[in-house]
């Protein structure tokens, strides 16, 4: 979208202005590189927290939803694919425990992604055995 077309553009404007020196280092030509601030990540209206972590049977996803909101909970694999779903609803607020059923997965990192509504968070679930 627009903030990767942004991005790219900007990063094309650093780089013209970078030139190696005469032991091989990158420099900036004018001596500074100026970065542009980003606009701060979205607040995270919600408290999660997964345990046991590391696992090896089970973990227990816990969510505080602080209103009625769309969840939507995926688990994927370091490769990027998707495991396990947990829910795809509309919730209302409250305190929320979901069970991510291990046993059955290959020992490896797996990466837990919550969306409310349009804000997401990635935690990081480890599995052994």
């Amino acid at each position: 979208g627009v903030d990767h077309l942004d991005s790219i553009t900007q990063l094309k404007r650093v780089v013209s202005n970078i030139n190696a020196g005469p032991d091989g280092l990158l420099m900036p030509s004018n001596g500074a590189i100026e970065i542009e601030p980003q606009p701060p990540k979205p607040q995270i209206p919600f408290a999660v927290s997964i345990y046991p972590n590391p696992t090896s049977e089970q973990a227990t996803l816990r969510l505080g939803i602080p209103r009625q909101m769309y969840v939507r909970i995926d688990v994927f694999d370091a490769l990027g694919r998707r495991v396990h779903d947990v829910i795809d609803e509309r919730l209302y607020a409250g305190d929320r425990r979901f069970t991510l059923p291990t046993a059955d997965w290959p020992p490896g990192a797996y990466f837990v992604r919550i969306q409310l509504d349009h804000v997401t968070e990635t935690r990081r679930l480890v599995v052994i055995h």
